[in-house]
């Protein structure tokens, strides 16, 4: 089976390399829809042999950009463009997030076209299946449960904590780490905020880049007065990010609103304890689980969940279950079957 993936964000996100990689060792060929063409870029670019397009980020192709005229021209043409598409392949669509995480014109709109032009729409859990379906007003029976893939895949179990503090020039204190692209959504700064009226002796590393240089400033500034608090404003590869993983007791997860988290289900994958608030229950990790730590509100629990959390000792073994259900080959085999059905 030909399979084209869209948008072409291979470079940058490992989901669609590890799952075009686990999809091709199960005999599908993938595509990616890399040339962007002006006007309709959907139905134009999918020119190729596949026998459907799996569209993973819709917002790609209407996003906002440096120019207001421009971003409506795109968000006003979208429906046609999917319209047009959905007439020559049948169209699948992983619902990553509810909304785009940056604002652009009529992005509900076109989530709610993209939804109803679907044969079939992947959620990473019931609960994401649910939300989508309800906010969108989607027959629920148009969704199917396939696992986030593990991100993990391919790094080595996590080292000895005590050398990888030392190799990040760490201190013996507790360390907890939030990590990944920079982002208001993240909810970083609620955190920081907590961490000072917290009694706990742990020091906070959130370690990353902001795509919005502006916001990346803003950030910095703000936890420059902070104390017990680190911004280690940069991209990390996989080595480091990997050293940072073994180094911290734990890994804190805030988002306003989401469905899934890539860089959650690493640390899962690694046997790193991890805190997050109960509102985010679309997010799935496999719970009840000993590794994984919901507060209530920042202003609540937050510090106990923390304490509790910091006190648990990491071990891989415990994320073994996790792994083989959250494993590639067992997502692949899913979503190829569900490609088999839509075409």
């Amino acid at each position: 089976m030909n399979v084209l993936f869209a948008p072409d964000y291979s470079l940058d996100n490992p989901y669609q390399q590890m799952l075009a990689a686990a999809l091709g060792e199960q005999g599908c060929t993938i595509e990616f829809l890399s040339h962007y063409r002006r006007g309709l870029p959907l139905s134009r670019g999918c020119n190729s042999g596949s026998q459907l397009l799996h569209l993973h980020w819709p917002e790609a192709y209407f996003r906002a950009g440096s120019s207001r005229l421009a971003d409506w021209m795109r968000a006003l043409r979208y429906p046609l463009d999917l319209a047009l598409l959905g007439l020559r392949k049948p169209i699948l669509v992983t619902a990553h997030n509810l909304l785009p995480h940056k604002k652009s014109p009529l992005a509900t709109i076109n989530m709610a076209s993209t939804y109803r032009r679907a044969k079939r729409i992947i959620a990473h859990s019931a609960k994401a299946a649910d939300q989508v379906a309800q906010f969108y007003g989607i027959d629920r029976s148009k969704f199917r449960v396939i696992p986030h893939g593990d991100l993990a895949f391919g790094m080595p179990a996590l080292i000895d904590q005590e050398k990888a503090k030392s190799q990040l020039s760490l201190g013996n204190q507790p360390a907890c780490l939030m990590f990944g692209a920079l982002a208001p959504y993240k909810g970083i700064e609620e955190i920081v905020e907590a961490w000072q009226l917290s009694d706990n002796s742990a020091k906070l590393y959130i370690v990353g880049d902001a795509f919005d240089a502006a916001y990346g400033t803003q950030l910095e500034q703000f936890v420059a007065s902070k104390d017990r608090v680190s911004l280690v404003r940069r991209r990390v590869d996989d080595t480091e990010l990997h050293m940072w993983l073994s180094a911290c007791d734990c890994a804190i997860y805030n988002y306003s609103r989401i469905l899934t988290s890539g860089s959650a289900c690493m640390a899962r994958s690694l046997g790193v304890p991890i805190v997050l608030p109960q509102r985010l229950d679309t997010l799935d990790l496999g719970e009840p689980h000993s590794h994984v730590f919901r507060f209530d509100t920042v202003e609540g629990n937050f510090s106990d969940i923390l304490r509790q959390a910091i006190a648990t000792t990491r071990h891989s073994d415990d994320a073994k279950d996790w792994r083989t259900q959250t494993s590639w080959s067992r997502v692949a085999a899913d979503t190829l079957n569900l490609y088999r059905e839509v075409a």
